[in-house]
């Protein structure tokens, strides 16, 4: 159950943007709407508004916003923006962070009768595209321990060193997690989403540790091998390489988003 001072704020919203012809509905997501909320949490909502009135906010680059003071309790509202496009979109191709933020969701006020079973659309990543993600980020992991982290090393390049870390294993992470199928709801859930996952290798977490707080190529090596005795990607050397230059270095050229964007 919502706490009563989150509760009284997110009418306050709603009694406050339901008159505007622009709005369509208020959805609460994040910690509130999946019951996880700490007394000083704030409250999450999309306003879904018009695609009219989507574009002009991305156009002006005012696509959330804060508000507070609708109550005398000390509770804030974040709002983002959305429309009936953008959710369509989501369903259709969204990342999976963009997914995952209307993971347990509530319709707070809608004057979409589609609403419900959008929602329920934007959620699920297709089936079919988590065996191409396991291979986009199989590959990277291998690039960036395989390739860059060597040669950060030998080279003395700090920067090169600790960047090729991060991304090896922000790579190797997500494999595990499009290979058990979980959404990456973004950077500061992935532990704990890769904490979640089932036959997880033994000292995983702590190997991760160790090769971020002291980069070295032997540890990234370790790293791939315990990894890719979970996902068994059916890469060779030049699919490897291949998928990662189509993936990463002609993405501008593709149109399609890098999978670091996924």
């Amino acid at each position: 159950m919502i706490m009563q001072h989150h509760e009284a704020a997110l009418s306050a919203f709603v009694t406050e943007v339901s008159g505007l012809p622009s709005a369509l509905a208020v959805v609460l997501v994040g910690s509130v709407a999946r019951g996880l909320e700490r007394p000083d949490s704030d409250v999450d909502v999309y306003l879904v508004v018009t695609d009219e009135e989507l574009e002009r906010a991305v156009r002006e680059r005012a696509v959330g916003y804060t508000r507070d003071e609708l109550t005398d309790d000390d509770v804030y509202v974040d709002v983002k923006l959305a429309s009936p496009t953008y959710l369509h979109a989501v369903a259709e191709r969204g990342s999976e962070p963009a997914r995952a933020s209307f993971v347990g969701a509530r319709i707070a006020w809608s004057r979409l009768e589609e609403l419900p079973a959008l929602l329920d659309a934007t959620r699920a990543v297709p089936r079919d595209q988590w065996d191409d993600r396991v291979l986009s980020f199989t590959a990277e992991a291998r690039i960036y321990g395989g390739y860059f982290l060597p040669q950060a090393a030998a080279s003395q390049d700090a920067y090169l060193l600790h960047w090729a870390a991060v991304h090896l294993v922000g790579s190797a992470c997500r494999a595990l997690l499009a290979h058990a199928h979980v959404t990456f709801a973004g950077a500061k859930y992935l532990r704990s989403s890769v904490e979640e996952i089932e036959g997880l290798p033994d000292g995983l977490l702590q190997l991760i540790d160790r090769l971020l707080d002291e980069p070295t190529p032997e540890l990234g090596i370790e790293l791939m091998r315990r990894v890719e005795g979970v996902v068994r990607a059916p890469l060779g050397m030049s699919e490897t390489i291949g998928q990662f230059v189509v993936d990463n270095e002609l993405c501008w050229w593709t149109g399609l988003p890098a999978p670091e964007a996924l």
